[in-house]
């Protein structure tokens, strides 16, 4: 592992609790609920204990780690890059293929999920989002979900979104044109 020296002398130190939810560390240890763990509220990751005090230790000697990024977070990345040019046919093109390749490869994934919940937080803060519990229907398109599938739901009416309107609602190109 390599390790670069902190630039800054401002800290996000992470917090020691209990844990409210099953989860699992960035090392791939299960978390139950109840264990010790480390969250870190900056980036919302949450560690195992003995990773947590790995990382606060070298938190105070102003080391942090250098993480290779995942395919995921890149095309997150070229998705945040792409949303602030000038509109255009080549934009709305790589937009959609970003978007289609994150749906399909990525759409279990953790970052995935972060990263459709902080988009629905600027453009519909009534909206939660999650993965579905059991198969379903789209409130607004009809379309069939599966179990496992990212979904966004209202809490008053609980009515339950594809990732295809969701797309729609973010003004992303839609994918079935």
């Amino acid at each position: 592992m390599k390790w670069v020296r902190r630039q800054t002398n401002t800290l996000k130190r992470q917090r020691v609790m209990r844990s409210m939810f099953q989860n699992k560390c960035t090392c791939g240890r299960p978390i139950a609920i109840g264990d010790l763990i480390y969250y870190d509220a900056a980036t919302g990751l949450v560690r195992c204990y003995p990773c947590g005090q790995t990382i606060d230790k070298l938190a105070q000697e102003q080391l942090i780690e250098v993480v290779p990024i995942t395919d995921a977070q890149r095309l997150i990345d070229e998705l945040a890059r792409l949303k602030v040019l000038p509109d255009s046919l080549e934009k709305r093109e790589k937009l959609k293929t970003c978007f289609e390749q994150l749906v399909s490869e990525h759409s279990a994934d953790q970052e995935f999920i972060v990263f459709i919940r902080r988009l629905l937080v600027r453009a519909q803060p009534a909206l939660r989002t999650s993965t579905a519990r059991k198969a379903s229907f789209c409130h607004k398109c009809k379309q069939s979900m599966a179990e496992g599938a990212v979904i966004a739901w209202h809490p008053r009416t609980r009515a339950v979104i594809c990732i295809l309107c969701i797309q729609r609602m973010l003004g992303l190109p839609d994918s079935l044109a």
